[in-house]
């Protein structure tokens, strides 16, 4: 009776090369390539938790979106967990993560969905954003985003989403850009 094989805590560079060509060489979130920059390996459940080596575990991205990925809670995890909740929510329908938006310029929001009132559907266009990417310095940045965003659909609402309580200077920003 042979031994079990013991889990590889790290990947290996064929490893690394399989999940480069199953993704396309291209980043998970983003799609950029890795001819225009070089793709990070980036773990699911990280080894100093107990994660593993294995494919499931693993994912590839562009160092942006690593940064992005690692966050507490991950922006991903927070986008997912938001477009559960909608999709589940009967007042929701046609909840998309991550569509891609506009003709000439290619925009990519976090969720667009579509809510029932009384009176009428609303679009809605989410940006998600943890709240240690909502400093003073970057809210505004952010605002300007979602307006690009509404603006490639029609009466669409822009909405940020954060798993938290931000402060009133945060706040002053997002409402008003120009502060």
């Amino acid at each position: 009776m042979s031994e079990p094989r013991p889990i590889r805590r790290s990947a290996t560079a064929a490893l690394r090369s399989a999940l480069l060509q199953r993704n396309d060489f291209r980043c998970a979130v983003c799609g950029v390539s890795n001819d225009e920059v070089p793709l990070d390996l980036a773990y699911f459940q990280p080894l100093s938790q107990g994660g593993d080596a294995s494919p499931e575990n693993l994912i590839i991205l562009c160092p942006n979106c690593h940064v992005d990925f690692d966050r507490r809670p991950r922006e991903i995890e927070f986008t997912t967990f938001l477009v559960n909740l909608l999709t589940a929510h009967p007042a929701f329908r046609s909840v998309e993560q991550e569509p891609v938006i506009g003709s000439r310029e290619r925009l990519r929001p976090d969720i667009l969905a579509a809510r029932r009132t009384a009176k009428a559907e609303e679009r809605l266009v989410i940006e998600c954003k943890t709240a240690v990417a909502i400093g003073t310095k970057s809210a505004g940045a952010v605002a300007h985003q979602l307006t690009r965003y509404a603006a490639h659909i029609h009466g669409a609402r822009p909405v940020l989403a954060v798993p938290a309580t931000l402060s009133e200077g945060q706040r002053a920003v997002i409402i008003d850009p120009a502060t």
